[in-house]
């Protein structure tokens, strides 16, 4: 039998170890094992078992392969139930158990007895003829010397005839989405909107990011914006999942429940607040080790009370007000990294804009430390 489907890939872990225990029943009878192979993932809509709206997921491309033993002459074509009175037919192997056999009392061919038993196994002999016989399940050990081959059988033949509805759907949750796939969505929402928390939105800010989100799954907008993500989206998922997953441990009450959150390859609606804001905690994060190397590596400029005259580009333009009236705060950077401050007072200076490259000259009013890096603060300059 050979199986080719899509399946959520949230799913695939799962797979993984229903194969995996029915290839320990499989080593232990002497049997060949069930194949598992992977194929290409995309993101394609799929159910939540039990309801009929179709959600956004990532799905997995599966091939899996595994035969039903022949034993000791005979082939399991199917299975029939008895329960209060009434025939079903359980399995089916491949359509080749014949009408006939699908509402036969429960006798068995062995024994020749109708007793009450749960299920009939039907079996077909190898050969021309090819005849067929029924035998209870408690007189599988006295028909086989190996009779748990024959229920491994009807056990690989039932997960092939169950796998869509037991692989084939997204786990029973309530709006259960999925980590890697909600994160790149968030990275593509806040390189539009910015990131909005929650307690931002309460103070009068906008919708927050992870309602954004969620909204975004909800509507038809999501396959636009699944369309638009890019390998930078997911590799920033990544990267922000793999950071997540080591803070676990963390003394931080937040930080240890984003590693809690991330642990998992799917969220529930209770957690999204917490995941919508690890990519922001992550580049946070990120942009404060840059700073302790950038801050190690900066150094003072000139003497105190001494002028100075060099090259700079404009870092920053900031309004302050002080005690004795307000002004603009300019902050440099000089072509080796090291940061200059100018307090200005009274009116911005026309024409300088972050990024611009001028000349500053001017007098080194002191040496500073902010935030563990070395500053120097300047006075009476002139740009040009």
């Amino acid at each position: 039998m050979n199986l080719n489907t899509t399946i959520p890939a949230i799913n695939l872990e799962g797979l993984k170890k229903r194969i995996t225990k029915l290839n320990k029943r499989a080593t232990k009878l002497g049997l060949e094992p069930i194949t598992l192979t992977e194929g290409s993932r995309h993101i394609g809509k799929c159910y939540h078992s039990g309801t009929s709206t179709p959600f956004p997921t990532e799905l997995v491309a599966v091939t899996i392969s595994g035969d039903v033993p022949v034993v000791e002459g005979y082939e399991l074509i199917g299975v029939t139930g008895h329960e209060a009175g009434v025939n079903i037919v359980k399995l089916n192997i491949g359509g080749k158990m014949p009408k006939s056999h699908w509402d036969n009392e429960n006798n068995c061919d062995h024994c020749g007895y109708k007793r009450k038993r749960k299920e009939t196994y039907v079996l077909k002999a190898e050969g021309n003829d090819g005849y067929m016989l029924r035998v209870g399940k408690s007189c599988l050990k006295d028909f086989f010397r190996n009779p748990n081959a024959i229920t491994y059988g009807a056990s690989l033949a039932g997960f092939f005839d169950s796998f869509g509805d037991e692989f084939g759907f997204l786990p029973t949750l309530p709006e259960a989405y999925p980590v890697r796939l909600f994160l790149a969505m968030t990275n593509a929402v806040v390189e539009k909107n910015g990131f909005m928390s929650r307690r931002r939105h309460y103070a009068g800010g906008e919708v927050t990011t992870r309602n954004r989100v969620v909204e975004s799954f909800k509507c038809l907008s999501s396959e636009r914006l699944i369309a638009e993500l890019t390998d930078a989206h997911y590799a920033a998922a990544d990267d922000a999942i793999t950071w997540g997953k080591d803070l676990k441990h963390s003394d931080n009450e937040y930080l240890h429940n984003l590693g809690c959150v991330v642990e998992y390859d799917i969220a529930t609606t209770a957690h999204l607040g917490l995941l919508a804001s690890l990519p922001d905690a992550h580049r946070r994060e990120k942009k404060r080790l840059e700073d302790e190397v950038d801050a190690a590596k900066c150094e003072w400029v000139g003497m105190v009370d001494h002028p100075i005259t060099l090259s700079v580009m404009v870092e920053g333009v900031k309004p302050f007000n002080g005690h004795y009236g307000g002004g603009i705060m300019y902050r440099f950077r000089d072509f080796s990294g090291n940061v200059l401050i100018w307090f200005k007072s009274g009116r911005a200076l026309p024409n300088i804009n972050t990024g611009t490259t001028m000349t500053l000259s001017g007098t080194v009013k002191k040496h500073d430390t902010f935030n563990g890096r070395a500053q120097t603060l300047v006075k009476r300059c002139k740009l040009s």
